[in-house]
């Protein structure tokens, strides 16, 4: 009888470990995953600044180019 108590004992304290084991897993597990949204967040953030500076880019290459050939003509008059 008290190896069967001790046992039970044993058992319990085990299931008590496991049950404290498994909060600590889900609570990380719930960490990881508002981790993983806000870094989504923050790339979604990092993909619309990207676009904007493609777009800043193309425009100040319309720019140039647009002055580009602003000087050629210039440099065309003078050689009348």
């Amino acid at each position: 009888m008290r190896a069967a108590t001790s046992r039970v004992e044993e058992l319990t304290s085990h299931l008590a470990e496991a049950r404290t084991r498994g909060s600590e897993a889900a609570a990380a597990q719930q960490a990881a995953a508002a981790a993983l949204t806000a870094e989504r967040g923050r790339c979604q953030e990092l993909q619309v600044a990207v676009l904007g500076l493609q777009q800043e880019l193309a425009d100040l290459r319309a720019k140039l180019v647009e002055a580009q050939g602003g000087l050629f003509r210039s440099l065309l008059l003078l050689k009348e």
